[in-house]
């Protein structure tokens, strides 16, 4: 989504400086994200220490004078002379999930209240339901200059929550306009490859979901099918689990001796290459939102076992919604039925969806053109 984002501003504003707030500075200063692109923390302990003090300084003495400087570890006085913020948080403010709003909060709220126009772009959000959710989406998301809800429930949800008090805007998520240099054969004409991209998230919440994965591994690979395993989301020289699915793929191979030998693939890969992985299956199994991206936008029959709507109202935008399962219920049986019927109605199915993939593209695209057609109006 960073680099998506990157691509599209620097399209309509080619001089513009770009500031990356991050929860991984060290890692994002590595990638090569181009020219007048800098890299700042955003920590919850650079939040506090740094942000939420500045915050209150300048709402007693004003804002700092001046345009921001252009060096990474830049501090919060001058981001506050930012001309737009875009937030590409993927999901927040969700009933189940309090422990990520003080941190929602934190991110959004200093912006809003220096003036700075805020857009959250294609998201999912809610449920808003328990008190907790409301008090904090009344107090950052009804600020905040405007909102892109990724599909019909999470539009449904943000409606239901402001009552039509907010306008509430739709577009397709970011990654389908991620670009790619590689060419791709019709899953048809794929060799009989299923992609499982694991998470190490629904890991730790589904005591059963390697369990299940080995299982199914064993019984596909009885049938013939070849099996890669895909990190789409991975940090180097760590095993913690945060963002980090390489645990995961390690304990798929590790369940069973004749799961050893399974190619992994992922580490030291960019986003644009996992989906020229993830393109060259016939079929993909994801437990990882962006891995279905990739599987989609590549046309490649995809079966989700996930843990949130955002799935199911991305999926349902292209008609395969009923190929999203919770992962409570994604067990061994039921993932190998699925499977079964997506081989066999591959052509169908990559027909289907590259026919809807323009105006999926599309609706992303203009999300761009409405945040860039305020500012200029703005300035």
């Amino acid at each position: 989504m960073l680099t998506v984002c990157i691509e599209q501003m620097r399209q309509r504003f080619p001089n513009c400086f770009i500031h990356v707030l991050t929860y991984y500075p060290k890692e994002d200063l590595k990638e090569v994200l181009g020219s007048s692109v800098f890299v700042h923390s955003s920590t919850p302990i650079r939040l506090i220490s740094n942000w939420l003090p500045w915050l209150l300084f300048l709402r007693i003495f004003g804002r700092w004078k001046g345009a921001p400087k252009t060096k990474n570890g830049l501090g919060f006085p001058m981001l506050a002379k930012l001309d737009l913020v875009l937030d590409v948080a993927g999901v927040g403010y969700i009933d189940g999930r309090e422990s990520f709003l003080p941190y929602n909060v934190l991110t959004s709220l200093p912006f809003s209240m220096m003036g700075v126009r805020y857009f959250k772009l294609s998201q999912a959000i809610g449920p808003i339901g328990s008190w907790p959710n409301k008090v904090c989406s009344s107090l950052a998301l009804s600020r905040v200059t405007g909102i892109f809800a990724r599909g019909s429930m999470t539009e449904r949800h943000l409606n239901a929550f402001f009552s039509g008090k907010k306008e509430i805007r739709r577009a397709s998520d970011l990654a389908f306009l991620l670009k790619t240099t590689q060419a791709f054969e019709e899953p048809e004409r794929r060799p009989r490859r299923l992609g499982i991209v694991a998470s190490s998230l629904v890991m730790s919440h589904n005591s059963e979901y390697i369990k299940n994965m080995s299982e199914l591994c064993l019984l596909l690979l009885s049938k013939g099918w070849e099996i890669v395993l895909i990190a789409h989301s991975w940090r180097d020289g760590t095993m913690r689990l945060r963002n980090n699915d390489l645990p995961a793929l390690n304990a798929i191979t590790e369940s069973n001796v004749r799961l050893m030998r399974l190619r992994q693939v992922g580490l030291g890969l960019n986003a644009s290459e996992l989906k020229g992985e993830i393109g060259s299956c016939r079929v993909v199994l994801t437990s990882r939102f962006h891995g279905m991206v990739a599987a989609l936008s590549t046309a490649t029959p995809v079966l989700v076992a996930g843990w949130s709507h955002k799935y199911r109202e991305v999926m349902a935008q292209f008609g395969l919604e009923r190929f999203c399962l919770p992962h409570q219920k994604a067990n061994a049986a039921t993932l190998e039925k699925f499977i079964d019927e997506l081989d066999s109605t591959a052509e169908t199915i990559s027909k289907k969806v590259s026919k809807r993939l323009p105006e999926v593209k599309a609706d992303s695209l203009w999300q761009f053109d409405c945040v860039a057609k305020e500012l200029r109006n703005s300035v």
